[in-house]
């Protein structure tokens, strides 16, 4: 039972990870974009 909670507890962070770098990443490419701009 403990074994299941703790691989749920992982693919869950696992997933939380995947969601916040997908939701970043158009902010990640300005940034990049803006960057450039000025180099």
């Amino acid at each position: 039972m403990l074994h299941l909670i703790v691989i749920l507890c992982k693919t869950t962070k696992e997933s939380w990870i995947m969601m916040w770098m997908i939701s970043i990443t158009p902010y990640l490419l300005d940034f990049v974009c803006f960057f450039f701009t000025f180099l």
